[in-house]
């Protein structure tokens, strides 16, 4: 899963109130059985900031998806060649794709060694595949979720969309409202909360997961190397050491990445053999 502005955002606003005592939390019974109890859950994630979990998940043992759900479209792939081109473009230079491109730039950009474009082609097919997968399995899961009260952490994240929705408006030279229209508000404050209570919703989905599925713990190494990757990938090694970065991008975008990125993949892929595709 991408962290960018992601397209998949929760539709309704809802009301944030600060996390104290007496939530309804799950217990960690069996996996994937809906179990629950009048307790409060506090999870300390990688990044040091507190989720509280105050949420029930029903039966998640089968995971029902569509054909349409998983299905990788011709402009899908087109978009992820755009962007492999524009990553190694810039004013003086525009690159084409030909096998010695990919050749030479697949290793640093895909973290696999492809040798020409039909390859190429035939990777992405597989690499899309698998992100529309996992992408429509956290929606369905979020489908089986309920989340009756949310803390402090909600507010980070808003702030988070909010710096990012006014960096990508600049980047663009487009005012913010112009920008949230692209995603079909017509109100700045509306996308900001839809989007951040998505980003709540699912570090709470997958950090209920994790801890339910008895999933080894999520070393610091193991975040550090992933955030080193994408550092190189995206070329922000050039201008930062991985420290540097990190504070630069502050706790709210290090809980995204561990949880939507990094730890989101890990338990999708585990949970894949449930998947029944109609």
């Amino acid at each position: 899963m991408k962290v960018k502005l992601l397209s998949l955002i929760m539709a309704a606003a809802m009301a944030v109130c600060f996390l104290a005592t007496g939530c309804t939390g799950t217990s960690s019974g069996e996996s994937g059985q809906e179990e629950t109890t009048e307790a409060e859950t506090k999870i300390v994630t990688q990044s040091g900031l507190t989720v509280y979990e105050c949420m029930t998940l029903d039966d998640y043992s089968t995971i029902t998806l569509s054909a349409e759900d998983v299905e990788v479209t011709e402009e899908q792939i087109e978009e992820e060649i755009d962007d492999m081109l524009d990553n190694y473009s810039d004013d003086d230079t525009t690159y084409s794709l030909t096998d010695g491109f990919v050749k030479i730039n697949s290793l640093e950009y895909w973290g696999e060694q492809i040798d020409t474009v039909d390859d190429l082609y035939t990777y992405l097919d597989d690499y899309i595949y698998n992100e529309n997968l996992h992408e429509a399995m956290v929606s369905a899961l979020l489908e089986l979720q309920t989340v009756t009260a949310y803390d402090e952490q909600f507010d980070d994240l808003y702030e988070y969309v909010v710096s990012e929705m006014e960096y990508y408006a600049s980047y663009y030279s487009i005012t913010t409202d112009e920008f949230v229209q692209n995603y079909g508000y017509s109100d700045t404050d509306d996308y900001a909360t839809d989007e951040a209570l998505y980003y709540y919703e699912v570090i709470l989905l997958i950090e209920y997961l994790w801890e339910d599925m008895d999933m080894p713990e999520y070393s610091e190494d193991e975040l550090n190397e992933a955030i080193t990757d994408y550092m190189v990938k995206y070329e922000y090694d050039d201008y930062f050491t991985l420290d540097e970065f990190v504070e630069a991008s502050g706790d709210a975008w290090l809980i995204i990445f561990e949880n939507l990125r990094c730890k989101s993949d890990i338990v999708m892929a585990e949970l894949e053999e449930r998947v029944v595709i109609e």
